[in-house]
């Protein structure tokens, strides 16, 4: 259509992570009388491919290369940046959008060679992030990134926990910092909410958590605190639904069976629709040590499902307003875990109530409706400032 502002979408895959999630949904929501998105993958492949919009285009990078016989340190980056400076040119796109510091990563090397408006979405707190995501050459992907984030047009945190983690570690200029709350349809949570679920049993109280199975989601935290919760306070109605997969899912299948707990836990594995089983829930519980702004939280709080989340870097706090909408606890404490879950099976009533307003919450500060237009007002201003040779 005339008139639209081509927007290109950059990110590694859409394996089914919340950077990921929230990708799509930008690709779904923007205003096609005034956008027309796109989307450049590094890998085509992940759980929601299928659902990208039919109208959005899809490139991917190892479509057009294959993995060198000899490869050296540096080599498929500067082929990374190349193909997505060719794409930029050849697609005529008006704003770059890099979801992710590995997408600003290749952006940062790809813009110099097609110069394009670009704002650089930071999803999770590099304070944490860059230390657990990067294990060789660090210092020099640190030194690349600052380098980015300060050459964008605007560096975008999804939180204020992400806003200070971007200060401390980059430094991009403060008049180029702005903060965009990830964000859900709720309309969308209710449909596929009220979708068919497992039996769940009625003589138990049903905790559960949705999150890949890795070290920064806190999932043996969790499992220490059911330790306690079933063996120590005698809570035998307890029982764990951990939805998801991941690297440490043997680890944490071994704690389960040494700790006697294979009756009091549930290994999900990927569910494609996690939230008729979290609807059915009485508690969902985000045991992070570190996030960006969760998204399964937020579509918990839209389900009307108490929470219970770790008062962990950037997120949670701020979702759930220092406390009022969810109760906070320490990260990696697992008796504080103990203590909240207790606390939840004993005052269903309280927590019910508490749920109802987060709803509302969610609805008002983290939907599509709420969020959308501040992300299409940064892609006018970022195409805006180009042109002024801001």
């Amino acid at each position: 259509m005339p008139g639209q502002l081509r927007v290109l979408f950059a990110i590694g895959s859409l394996a089914g992570g919340g950077a990921e999630r929230q990708t799509l949904l930008y690709l779904r929501h923007l205003d096609r009388q005034r956008f027309a998105p796109q989307l450049y993958l590094t890998y085509r492949q992940g759980e929601l491919l299928d659902q990208v919009p039919s109208d959005v285009s899809v490139s991917a990078f190892w479509d057009r290369h294959r993995f060198p016989r000899w490869n050296v340190p540096g080599r498929i980056h500067r082929w990374q940046a190349r193909d997505l400076a060719r794409v930029l040119a050849e697609r005529d796109i008006d704003v770059l959008v890099s979801v992710t510091f590995l997408a600003t990563l290749v952006a940062g090397s790809a813009v110099p060679q097609r110069p394009t408006p670009w704002l650089a979405v930071e999803m999770a707190d590099p304070r944490r992030d860059l230390a657990n995501e990067v294990k060789r050459f660090r210092w020099l992907k640190r030194w690349h990134l600052t380098r980015a984030y300060r050459l964008a047009d605007r560096a975008v945190a999804v939180s204020e926990g992400v806003r200070e983690g971007l200060m401390a570690m980059y430094r991009p200029p403060a008049d180029r910092l702005a903060v965009l709350p990830n964000f859900i349809d709720v309309d969308d949570v209710d449909r596929r909410a009220a979708e068919p679920a497992p039996d769940l049993d009625p003589d138990r109280f049903h905790l559960v958590t949705v999150g890949r199975l890795n070290p920064q989601k806190g999932h043996l935290d969790l499992l220490r605190a059911m330790t306690q919760l079933v063996h120590r306070r005698r809570l035998d109605r307890l029982h764990l639904h951990l939805l998801g997969q991941g690297p440490l899912e043997a680890k944490l299948r071994d704690f389960v069976v040494r700790h006697q707990l294979q009756n009091h836990v549930t290994f999900a594995g990927y569910v494609s629709n996690p939230l008729p089983y979290v609807k059915r829930c009485q508690l969902f519980c985000l045991p992070s040590l570190y996030e960006g702004l969760p998204l399964a939280l937020l579509e918990a709080m839209a389900c009307t499902v108490p929470v219970l989340a770790t008062d962990c870097p950037s997120g949670p706090r701020e979702v759930l307003a220092d406390g009022r909408f969810g109760r906070l606890v320490p990260a990696a404490d697992p008796e504080a875990l103990a203590d909240a879950i207790a606390d939840a099976i004993a005052q269903p009533d309280t927590v019910r109530q508490i749920a109802r307003s987060a709803r509302q919450r969610v609805v008002e500060c983290y939907s599509a409706t709420a969020v959308i237009g501040r992300l299409e007002k940064l892609l006018i201003g970022c195409s805006d400032l180009q042109r002024r040779g801001n």
